[in-house]
């Protein structure tokens, strides 16, 4: 079973974006875009942005789907 943080999951999957495309678009790692998905409390609102844009999302979903994570 994955850790990661299943809202976020379901949002970058509705993009049709695949996580490597994602993290590539990012300048990051499979890795890291993994690490982000386990624990994306820690992303700054920057980081935010650039996830949403890489993953060709609507400005502020993910923004506002990090509001209501649970610490």
């Amino acid at each position: 079973m994955s850790k990661t943080y299943k809202p976020l999951d379901k949002i970058l999957k509705q993009s049709g974006i695949r996580y490597e495309a994602i993290a590539k678009n990012m300048g990051i790692t499979y890795n890291a875009l993994y690490r982000i998905r386990l624990s994306p409390n820690k992303l700054t609102l920057d980081k935010v942005k650039e996830l949403e844009r890489a993953a060709n999302l609507e400005e502020n979903s993910i923004y506002d789907l990090m509001k209501n994570f649970k610490y």
